[in-house]
This record gives structure tokens, sequence and C-alpha cells, in this order.
């Protein structure tokens, strides 16, 4: 009978296995440990070596440098706005109302076109307030001179008008004194004007017609002296308001002798119209008054 050995069972020991194959990325993470170590080391030898520190190269610049070699835009290396530039405009002062040149033929003919009726109470007037300043449009009644104001706007109004022709509207001119009334009965309403005063000048002085871009005045004016055209009379109004105070400060009206130099009043601004070349002519300076 075979002998039983008393001790326990054991299992028996493993043999060495071969050590595994390392991971790529270890070979990887490895190398470059050693990478930097090298770059270390020589950096601070080198440093050592020329005993100055090498300057560092701004981000920018660099990016600077490259953009420059490429041909290319240089990159912004800072923040930059979004914020759209206003756009650049060219603006042209507006040069406010313009009367017509005057015109060429003071008996061309003229449509009849009624703007409404002017009122002068104490000289017992009321008549058609015609448009144009040709004598064909005079003849019928006082003319307002085209391109000037109507009305109640800012600038000069102008009308002209016969003193001892036709309806004579303006026979009596030379009694207004300040204070005075002129109205008009418009479509949209009834505008009031008070008389400034009255000034005499001479028959060249279109410069009665210029304009203001700061007051609403208007200048009514005519032959003088009676059965003569050597010269103009002239009344110079200012507007009021519904309340019946000027609606402007005396500080913004025109001098009330403006229009009376001899020598620097003979000329008036009017506007362009592209119309005939011809010599404009004073509407009234062949009437008889």
């Amino acid at each position: 009978m075979p002998s039983v050995d008393p001790r326990p069972e054991t299992s028996p020991r493993p043999t060495s296995a071969a050590p595994a194959a390392r991971s790529p990325r270890v070979h990887i993470a490895i190398a470059a440990f050693v990478a930097v170590v090298l770059a270390t080391t020589l950096g601070l030898g080198l440093d050592r070596a020329t005993e100055s520190p090498a300057a560092p190269v701004a981000l920018g610049a660099a990016i600077g440098v490259e953009a420059r070699d490429l041909n290319a835009t240089t990159i912004p290396t800072g923040p930059t706005s979004t914020k759209a530039k206003p756009a650049t405009t060219t603006t042209t002062e507006d040069p406010g109302p313009l009367p017509d040149p005057m015109p060429a033929d003071p008996y061309a003919p003229t449509p009849q076109v009624v703007l409404g009726q002017i009122e002068i109470p104490k000289l017992g007037v009321i008549g058609d307030l015609q448009e144009g300043i040709t004598l064909t449009a005079i003849n019928r009644g006082p003319g307002h001179w085209p391109g000037t104001p109507k009305p109640g706007d800012i600038g000069n109004m102008v009308i002209a008008g016969h003193r001892t022709t036709y309806t004579k509207p303006f026979n009596r001119l030379n009694e207004l004194v300040a204070g005075d009334k002129v109205l008009f009965h418009m479509p949209t309403g009834t505008i009031t004007y008070e008389v400034r005063g009255v000034i005499i000048v001479p028959a060249a002085n279109v410069g009665i017609a210029a304009q203001t871009k700061t007051a609403h005045v208007a200048t009514l004016f005519a032959c003088h002296p009676l059965h003569s055209a050597t010269q103009r009379i002239v009344a110079k109004l200012e507007l009021l308001g519904p309340d019946g105070k000027p609606v402007d400060p005396e500080a913004a009206l025109p001098p009330l002798d403006a229009g009376s130099n001899p020598i620097t009043d003979t000329t008036v601004m009017v506007r362009n119209t592209g119309g005939s070349s011809t010599p404009p002519s004073d509407p009234l300076a062949g009437a008889d008054g």
C-alpha cells in the first residue's frame, strides 16, 4: 500500500511571464519629458554663457512679421470696436425764399391767378391779390411778386400796385403810418400785418425785394410821386399773431430803411429759373403811376 504524505497539497508556483509591451502613449510622454529637460538645461546653459537673457518677443509683433512676409494685413492684437462710423454728409445751406427775376417783358401775357384778397382798412381798399408783377397782372390789382413768401410765411412778401391808373389801390399809400393794419383774406383765414413805416427810394432800388430768413415781413410798393415813375413809395409791414402782437422780436426785423441805398440796393438776389437772358426791367417803369 503506498504511503501518504501528510503535508497539504499546494498549488505549483507560476512561472515568470515575459514583460508586457509598453503603450505608445507612454513612449510619447517619456520623449516629451526628456525634450523639456534637455531644452531647459540647454537654455540655462546658454543664458549663463552669454550672461544676457534673451528679450521676449511680443505676440503681436511676431504675428505682424509673419503677416508682412506673407503680404497680408496685420492681425490686430488688441480689442477692436465693431461700432459703425457715422456716415459723412454734405449739407447745403438753405438760401430761404428768393424772388423770381423781374419780367423781361413787362407786358407779357400773364394768366390770372388770384391768391386771396388784400384789405387796407384805413384807406378803404379791398381787392383781389393777383399772382405776378407784370403790368398785365398789376393792371388787374395788387400783384404778388412770385418767389417771395405768401401771406404769413417767413421772409419778405413783396406786392406791387398802381397809384393813379386802373383801380389805383395804392393811391394813398403815403397816408399809412406805423400801427395801421393791412389784412390778407386767404382760403385758410385772415392774416394781419402792421405798418412799420413808409419810405421813398429811387426807382432803380429793386433791393426793396431783398429777403430775410429771420422775420415775417411784407413790402407794398408803387410809383412816386403821383403821375410819375421816377421813385417808389414803399410801405414796410410786420406780421401779427392771433393775439395781435408782432410774431418776431424787433431785433429780428430788417432795418426800416433797407433797400434805400442808391448804390448797393440797385440789385437783388433772385432765383435761377433758367429763362431768357434778356435784361429784366422794372414792371412799373413804363407805367403812368
